[in-house]
């Protein structure tokens, strides 16, 4: 009976191992993307695959090209010209960015008809474009094999996972900046209380311009506070206000933009209480549950205050990290799929954790949904949604065991 009880410890102990779940979360990732090519090929353009895509790829780029439109002037705030000023709501350091794709091309025939959606047909500009992508390919594919655990062969195939991913492919195919995001976030979450102190004001550094970037980034500062890492807030809070502030003096007004910035973001918030991607509206949207903005404001608020009692409970841990990502995530009254990228730090601190509890097997079938093309590309992308609620629960049911562990 003893060596019965072994056994069953031994094997409960060997399918909660970060070896296993590694491996899961690799194979499933891969062999969906595998299945989504396939499919891809042998249907071609009535396959599912190109349900992973916005409006199945038919608005190719428009995340990429138009920005570049808007910021082709240096006046994005003051810009009327295809939509309104609540497109025009991204911090000034993405416009000056794209400004310089804006000198790769005569954007004055792109003026006079008022639309930016064909700057991907010129040559130039696609292969700048393209050598960016893989730039950041390569960069992401980088950071993810050097701080994942577990060996060569499963650090190089995690690195591909993720780069073949659903969120991956969604947002290369929108051209939106956040795509940058899984770099930079990686950094600071993984060397933020490094040793060296290059790395560490590196990382610093990137939460900064991931501030300077989405703003809502920002929220991660909250691992240093609980860190009680005073100086370090300090510089993040000096690097992020570099990051937002200093771009305004490329622009055409320069400081005067400030005020213009969030009059345009009031108007997007307004405007994009999305019914579409990791949003909580969005969700009960999927199950033919049809709520107003507002009551889905409360909802989200809901379900942010136990993610940020999670955040606080396990600090230092994965899911202290996973519960501020989640937060920025399903906050925000427009969250496109493509925000799913912030999850991808977290996932592979989840992935090195050396061992899980069985609850972590729902986050982990979470991530997989998340992450797997052929189930979004089948879905339309509301798998995400399933695999986002999975996540959330998985970590919000691990609140009881610990505050009676801590606290009772």
């Amino acid at each position: 009976m003893t060596g019965l009880k072994n056994k069953n410890i031994t094997l409960k102990n060997a399918f909660s191992s970060a070896d296993v779940y590694r491996k899961f979360f690799i194979f499933c990732t891969l062999f969906s993307f595998v299945i989504w090519l396939i499919f891809l090929f042998y249907r071609g353009s009535s396959s599912f695959s190109l349900n992973l895509f916005f409006f199945r790829g038919r608005d190719f780029l428009a995340d990429f090209t138009n920005v570049t439109g808007y910021s082709s002037l240096r006046d994005p705030y003051n810009n009327t010209m295809y939509s309104g000023y609540a497109e025009k709501s991204y911090p000034p350091l993405v416009y000056v960015v794209m400004y310089f794709f804006s000198r790769l091309v005569n954007m004055k025939p792109f003026y006079e008809k008022n639309y930016f959606g064909d700057l991907y047909k010129k040559p130039l500009f696609i292969m700048v474009y393209i050598t960016v992508i893989v730039i950041v390919a390569l960069l992401t594919y980088e950071i993810i094999r050097r701080v994942s655990d577990g060996k060569n062969t499963d650090k190089t195939f995690l690195g591909f996972s993720f780069l073949l991913s659903a969120p991956f492919l969604f947002t290369a195919e929108r051209g939106n900046c956040i795509i940058i995001m899984p770099v930079l976030l990686t950094v600071f979450l993984f060397f933020r209380n490094s040793s060296n102190r290059f790395l560490k004001e590196i990382a610093l550094i990137c939460l900064g311009l991931s501030f300077g970037i989405k703003l809502v980034p920002a929220a991660l500062g909250l691992l240093l506070i609980y860190e009680k890492k005073w100086l370090d807030i300090v510089k993040a809070v000096i690097y992020g206000a570099a990051a937002l502030f200093l771009p305004f003096l490329f622009l055409k007004g320069g400081f005067a933009n400030f005020p213009l910035l969030l009059r345009n973001m009031s108007l997007m918030t307004q405007n994009y209480a999305a019914t579409e991607g990791c949003t909580v509206r969005a969700f009960f949207e999927i199950l033919g549950i049809i709520i107003y903005p507002d009551i889905a404001v409360i909802f989200s608020a809901l379900i942010a205050i136990p993610l940020l009692l999670i955040s606080f409970l396990f600090r230092g841990s994965w899911e202290s990290v996973l519960a501020v990502t989640l937060v920025i995530i399903i906050l925000p009254t427009n969250s496109a799929y493509y925000c799913l990228l912030y999850l991808i730090p977290a996932a592979v601190m989840f992935l090195n954790d050396k061992k899980h509890r069985p609850i972590d097997a729902v986050v982990l079938l979470g991530f997989t949904a998340i992450f797997s093309p052929a189930l979004c590309g089948l879905t339309s992308m509301r798998i995400c949604n399933f695999g986002l609620l999975a996540v959330i629960a998985g970590i919000i049911a691990k609140i009881p065991k610990k505050i009676s562990k801590d606290f009772l």
